[in-house]
């Protein structure tokens, strides 16, 4: 996994030499304190 900027990604890309596809996370979707959990994965879900 790669943590940068969008002023060093391309940098950190290039020196880790990934040459395939990527996903590439934008913003605070990383911080996952900052966010409720995902009901689908919720323990109160009725399955």
């Amino acid at each position: 996994m790669l943590r940068g900027t969008l002023a060093t990604i391309a940098g950190q890309v290039r020196e880790a030499g990934v040459r395939a596809a990527a996903v590439v996370l934008v913003g605070r979707a990383l911080e996952p304190a900052d966010f409720p959990d995902s009901h689908l994965y919720s323990v109160a879900r009725q399955r």
